[in-house]
């Protein structure tokens, strides 16, 4: 009996041992199977933020592209703009000093047409003075009960020079 006994137990033990052995295979298989799937998912996981960082830095390096280019274009247009204001400056100055040699030349014009109408002025009462005094040789001046007529152009200056009175003390 009691080889039979250590028999059954030596076959108990047995597919005991066999059943632990067979689930310590299937437990194995089952995690050397999640290993994989884990290793599986890992790779596709470092696939896609491989593929995503080389989009990213892509894009990155087209964005940087264009700041560089956005600052080139910045820099060209503040470079610009100071040329522009020197130059609106120069031509401000410019202006300024066109507008000062017009005010000039029109005063000179001015009295330039006041010396001519004085001049004219002068010359006819020199004429009219001749005439006179032909006419009085030859005995037919008749004398003008007004006199001749005021001259109310040019300057005092030119009208001293013409021999006539200053326009301000006529007036007074």
């Amino acid at each position: 009996e009691e080889r039979v006994l250590l028999k059954i137990l030596c076959e108990v033990e047995k597919s005991y041992e066999a059943k632990y052995k067979k689930q310590l295979e299937e437990a194995r298989t089952e995690m050397l199977s999640n290993s994989m799937t884990f290793q599986v998912m890992a790779t596709e996981i470092r696939e896609r933020q491989t593929s995503t960082s080389a989009k990213y830095d892509k894009e990155i390096r087209k964005l940087n592209d264009h700041l560089g280019h956005n600052q080139k274009r910045l820099f060209l247009l503040e470079q610009e703009k100071h040329l522009g204001e020197g130059e609106n400056e120069r031509l401000k100055s410019e202006v300024a000093n066109l507008n000062s040699e017009n005010r000039t030349l029109r005063k000179r014009v001015d009295t330039m047409e006041g010396e001519l109408s004085t001049l004219k002025a002068w010359v006819e009462s020199q004429q009219e003075k001749e005439r006179r005094r032909e006419a009085e040789a030859s005995g037919e001046y008749e004398e003008e009960e007004d006199g001749p007529v005021p001259l109310t152009m040019g300057s005092d200056e030119q009208r001293r020079m013409a021999g006539l009175e200053p326009l301000d003390k006529r007036g007074a």
